[in-house]
């Protein structure tokens, strides 16, 4: 019986070491999501509805509410 309990908390250590000392269940909850650093800028993509190209939104222009890349107007 001593053996059994042994081999189990071996195990259970194994696993949690595995996982880096967490327990991913339990802080899933508290951990922090990663936000992206204020640097970055996040660009917009879009298709031109004239010829398809996908292209930044700073790179257009809406006409009829619709995004019109810089070399087709």
């Amino acid at each position: 019986m001593l053996l059994k309990l042994l081999i189990l908390a071996a195990v259970g250590v194994m696993v949690y070491r595995f996982f880096g000392g967490k327990v991913p269940i339990l802080d899933s909850e508290k951990r922090p999501k990663k936000k992206k650093p204020a640097t970055e800028k996040e660009e917009t993509m879009v298709e031109c509805s004239k010829c398809g190209t996908w292209v930044v939104t700073e790179e257009t222009t809406i006409i009829n509410g619709r995004y019109v890349c810089d070399e087709c107007v």
